[in-house]
């Protein structure tokens, strides 16, 4: 069993909850102290084959709308927008990530 942080700013905080919980990835949030930005940290909780689900997530919830970004930080400190990745490419670049931000920057009640 995996462990994964992922910042989720204050505009997706809770689409991508739902969809964190829609594919049973189990998640909690994490309690943070002192300055930090708008939004939430949630520790995610991936199981065998978990890696790929979340794959599917981030790439379905990134597909969603327009307006969305996913920033992903490896242990090798490289830095990785998602854009136009398949599952598969997620997959493979997530087994070495320390860290996810998913942004949207025109939550749901907001016109594109």
């Amino acid at each position: 069993m995996a462990t994964l942080r992922i910042t989720a700013f204050k505009g997706s905080v809770d689409s991508f909850a739902a969809a964190l919980a829609e594919s049973d990835i189990a998640y909690h949030q994490i309690e943070r102290h002192g300055p930090q930005a708008a939004g939430i940290t949630l520790e995610a909780v991936l199981t065998s084959g978990g890696w790929y689900v979340l794959a599917q997530v981030l790439v379905a919830w990134l597909g969603a709308r327009e307006s969305r970004r996913i920033n992903i930080v490896t242990k090798y400190g490289t830095v990785i927008w998602l854009e136009g990745c398949s599952t598969d490419d997620v997959a493979m670049v997530l087994e070495s990530t320390t860290h996810i931000a998913v942004i949207d920057a025109k939550p749901t009640g907001v016109a594109e």
